[in-house]
């Protein structure tokens, strides 16, 4: 049995390594494998490289759906003692009726030609946007 890698198969998963660690930019990686930006492009466009991104993409919004759910249930009870509250902050109530309002299309794989929803892309944006300013918490 022939123990030796393809070498185009060692690049591409070599450029799949490197692109998910994100240390990088394009023309970094292009230069550590002595490509030129076309010739990375068009290793990124093989469709084995292209299938593995879309799963790690998918994988990623799996994950932020996790995420995402895991804050619903703290921004019901928030909201609900928002509700209740003489001195409510608009940015923690906006930010728990995003959370409420989601909906999340949990596990499903996108067909590779199925945009991403706008508005739901949107939306998770300025969810994260106010977690990341402290908005459940206020």
């Amino acid at each position: 049995m022939d123990n030796t890698a393809n070498p185009r198969e060692t690049l591409r998963e070599t450029i799949v390594e490197r692109m998910l660690d994100g240390r990088q930019s394009p023309t970094e990686l292009a230069v550590e494998l002595g490509l030129d930006l076309e010739q990375l492009a068009e290793q990124v466009a093989q469709p084995t490289v292209r299938r593995t991104f879309t799963q790690m993409v998918w994988l990623s919004e799996i994950r932020a759906q996790l995420l995402v759910s895991s804050y619903r249930a703290m921004a019901a009870a928030r909201l609900a003692t928002l509700a209740s509250a003489t001195e409510a902050t608009e940015l923690a109530r906006r930010s728990c009726v995003d959370l409420l309002k989601l909906d999340l299309t949990a596990f499903e794989m996108p067909a590779e030609s199925e945009p991403v929803g706008i508005d739901e892309e949107a939306a998770l944006h300025r969810v994260l946007e106010s977690l990341g300013e402290g908005g459940i918490a206020a």
